[in-house]
């Protein structure tokens, strides 16, 4: 069954007390592209001429996130620009949609808010605020079964 984007939800460890903090406003968030560097076997004698690539260090990619401007989440994401050590957390929406048994998956990401894109205020246009986290490492699980949860 196709799944959209409902109930989809982000969050940081954040605050004082360094609790999950959700991003109630958020439009868009996309796990990143995942991507093997490599590089290329230069060995002179071959066999053939075909050229030989190996693959190096996985490149876990950015994550773009769009949300509703509203002062406290604009806030958090200045005071977490730049900074290390926090785990970002992508609950999915959960694939059958059914409120009783829902698993999302839930993709917790490490590293550091790298992008506050430009907040724009406009008469009659919803103000929104883009960000980008570049991810360090990236695990996948099934989130908990719970109906709070997306």
């Amino acid at each position: 069954m196709p799944t959209i984007g409902f109930r989809a939800r982000l969050s940081v460890n954040d605050g004082a007390s360094n609790a999950e903090q959700f991003f109630s406003t958020a439009i868009t968030i996309a796990l990143p592209e995942r991507e093997y560097d490599e590089y290329e076997d230069k060995t002179l004698y071959t066999a053939d001429k075909n050229r030989a690539f190996n693959p190096t260090l996985v490149n876990n990619g950015m994550m773009e996130a769009e949300a509703y401007f509203n002062k406290s989440d604009y806030a958090r994401l200045v005071a977490l620009h730049g900074v290390t050590g926090k785990v970002w957390k992508l609950y999915t929406p959960d694939e059958d949609g059914a409120t009783v048994t829902l698993t999302p998956l839930l993709a917790t990401l490490t590293g550091w808010l790298k992008k506050i894109g430009a907040v724009k205020f406009e008469k009659d246009v919803e103000t929104k605020v883009p960000f980008t986290l570049r991810v360090n490492s990236i695990t996948a699980a099934d989130g908990t079964n719970d109906t709070s949860m997306p």
